[in-house]
């Protein structure tokens, strides 16, 4: 089974690693010939189990390519794009609300002139409202609106923010923005009971509490998974010191909620007497925790990092109920798996491989250092995983923070025992008794205040960023193999380490950052949105160079 997994694995990522969805008839030939060796390998006895893992790894491909090309399918059709349409739906996310404008995702369930514009119904489609503010829209309504739409579509520019890829995992069909009519108009709200309208009720209680202090972005995001709220500073003084992931409500938090309904429970739960001679107390705690973390995981709305977290989870309190032996890899394999199959989008994201390496990595961590207190253990995984992850942040982001390991030492046991058990009790509370609520609320809004001042400090610190432009996968695998040897193998130097490492730092000073030689002259083409710009850059000077509708401009920098 483990190499079955590992086998659908590779196929769903080699699927999303091609340039584009291969056609039909250059398929053929390829999927003949695997075919022909696939059986020739099941039919040896020998060759059987690795023709097992080859033929995992075409269903793998296969699915990943048949899901792609369902999504690229519901996308909106050209023929449609800048025509007006009116659409009746219900609004998927929590608005972000910025000036004069609301940005929602809204699932199409009807749409009238556009019967060819979608190959089926209902769509995700992102829409902006300019000039909304009497007519706020809330998560869960059904609305009638007059929309106009586009594909998606993003700037292609190397090391930014891909943002067509970002709405492609979301499943988003179309993006664009809603039209002035006297059509639009709230068709119904939703269920008294649901957790679209508990949602909305909490960003109510979180506004009345927090109005337009600092924190409020942070502490949303803790409680509801939206981190619209947070501003550019504030993600940049958290990308700068790597702790962006204590704010967004993924494994680490849905496992601290867990772990504490699980303890607690147990806890009590022994001292009843009679119910725990009837019902186990790791049995109750058991079934607590996984429903505590479920609760969770549906109020932050069910998002994929979510998701993963409570596959894991429930798989190991599910290890606990059948009183079985479970090893961390198989219990992380086998969450592999399910996310591929529920999703197997989950790769395209850059949280999906964080998700797994970190979890790899204190595994690692857990093995080779269980005999040591239970205090050592916890720096120990922290310094593992600060190391460890490097890599992959370097070919993702090209860059990564030199104050993370340091700063993450304070900021995870601040956020593990302080500001996420106070965040849930606080909300809580807001939903019982608003004025109690809210005092606890604003409890919380100071600690994550004097967070964010530590770390715009620490960020401010001249040096605390590595950055390397261009950095491949190649290299990414050599520094892995580097930085993995000694966490894996132990702290002892060997040849084969070393050689990689000489290796590794000579395709790092391949990097030429120097301007060109006089004479000549680099030329790049930037993608501006509305077309294309050109940089010239000399020994001395940077030209940039825009065409747009009313003429040209440069500016010499």
């Amino acid at each position: 089974m483990p190499r079955l997994i590992i086998g659908l694995f590779f196929g769903v990522v080699a699927g999303y690693m091609l340039p584009g969805l291969p056609d039909i008839y250059q398929v053929l030939p390829w999927a003949a010939a695997f075919s022909g060796v696939l059986a020739i390998m099941l039919s040896n006895p020998r060759l059987r189990r690795a023709g097992y893992c080859l033929l995992a790894l075409g269903i793998g491909l296969t699915y990943s390519l048949w899901h792609a090309d369902q999504l690229m399918q519901e996308r909106l059709s050209h023929d449609c794009e800048g025509k007006e349409f009116q659409v009746t739906g219900r609004v998927s996310t929590v608005p972000n609300i910025s000036f004069d404008r609301q940005r929602f995702e809204f699932e199409i369930n009807e749409a009238q002139s556009a019967h060819a514009c979608f190959s089926a119904l209902p769509v995700k489609v992102l829409l902006s409202w300019y000039g909304s503010q009497d007519t706020p829209v809330r998560l869960g309504e059904h609305w009638q609106l007059t929309v106009r739409l586009k594909r998606p579509h993003g700037l292609h520019n190397p090391g930014l923010f891909d943002y067509e890829r970002y709405l492609f995992t979301r499943s988003v069909a179309a993006a664009g923005y809603v039209r002035q009519s006297p059509d639009n108009r709230l068709e119904d709200n939703p269920p008294a009971v649901s957790i679209s309208r508990l949602r909305q009720f909490l960003v109510s209680r979180i506004e009345q509490a927090a109005a337009d202090r600092p924190g409020r972005g942070i502490l949303q995001a803790l409680t509801l998974g939206d981190r619209s709220r947070i501003d550019w500073e504030q993600r940049e003084a958290l990308r700068r010191t790597g702790t962006t992931h204590l704010v967004a409500i993924s494994g680490l938090h849905v496992g601290l909620i867990a772990g504490w309904i699980f303890f607690l429970v147990r806890w009590l739960w022994s001292l009843t007497g009679s119910l725990a001679r009837r019902v186990a107390p790791v049995d109750a705690a058991a079934l607590c925790a996984s429903a505590g973390a479920l609760s969770y995981a549906l109020l932050a709305g069910f998002s994929l990092p979510t998701q993963r977290a409570l596959i894991m989870l429930l798989l190991v309190m599910l290890a606990l109920r059948l009183r079985r032996q479970t090893r961390l890899e198989s219990i992380l394999l086998s969450a592999l798996g399910i996310v591929l199959l529920f999703d197997p989008l989950a790769p395209v994201g850059a949280g999906f491989w964080f998700s797994f390496m970190a979890v790899s990595i204190i595994a690692v961590a857990i093995r080779r250092h269980r005999t040591r207190p239970r205090w050592q253990q916890f720096f120990l995984i922290q310094a593992y995983i600060s190391i460890g992850l490097m890599p992959l942040q370097l070919y993702l982001f090209e860059s990564t923070s030199l104050t993370s390991p340091l700063v993450n030492l304070i900021a995870i046991p601040l956020f593990s025992f302080v500001l996420v058990p106070a965040t849930v009790i606080a909300v809580g509370v807001s939903m019982l008794h608003q004025q109690a609520g809210a005092f606890l609320i604003q409890a919380v809004l100071w600690m994550i205040e004097q967070f964010l001042s530590a770390i715009d400090l620490t960020a401010a610190l001249p040096g605390t960023q590595l950055e390397i432009p261009g950095f491949s996968l190649l290299q990414a695998g050599l520094l892995a193999v580097v930085v993995g040897s000694p966490l894996v193998l132990g702290w002892r130097f060997s040849i084969p380490t070393g050689i990689t490492g000489l290796l590794l730092i000579v395709l790092l000073g391949r990097f030429d950052q120097s301007p060109p030689p006089h004479g000549t002259f680099d030329l790049t083409f930037l993608d501006v949105g509305q077309g294309l710009a050109v940089l010239v850059e000399t020994e001395n000077h940077l030209l940039v160079y825009d065409c747009c509708r009313k003429g040209t401009f440069r500016v010499q920098l």
